[in-house]
């Protein structure tokens, strides 16, 4: 049952993690911040870890949970986002400018 495509999805979802949404959020938003990021990072990782060793069947049947390997890297950048998020609205820190870096400034510069 297992292809060279499905090989390449669990190796992506093993080294790309939550690559596409660290990208994303930093392009998109203007809240999220350093230190909530690499927090959100280390728990995204570490759900990573779970979740691949659940889909090779490595994991005790108690902490086991059904998921197919095309849902572990789309699982693990939703967690990343919601979790950088979540803890850049709970811990403030001092904005630094951000003009031509986000979306939401490119105007700023070109004007």
């Amino acid at each position: 049952n297992e292809s060279v495509v499905n090989l390449q999805i669990i190796i992506f979802a093993l080294f790309g993690g939550c690559v596409t949404s660290f990208f994303l959020l930093g392009l998109l938003t203007r809240r999220v911040h350093y230190a909530s990021v690499m927090i959100a990072v280390v728990l995204a990782t570490l759900f990573n870890l779970f979740l691949i060793l659940n889909s090779a069947g490595w994991l005790p049947e108690a902490v086991r949970v059904e998921v197919h390997e095309y849902w572990v890297n789309i699982l693990v950048n939703v967690c990343f986002v919601v979790v950088a998020y979540f803890i850049s609205v709970l811990w403030h820190r001092q904005r630094k400018p951000l003009q031509g870096l986000t979306v939401w400034t490119v105007e700023e510069v070109k004007s």
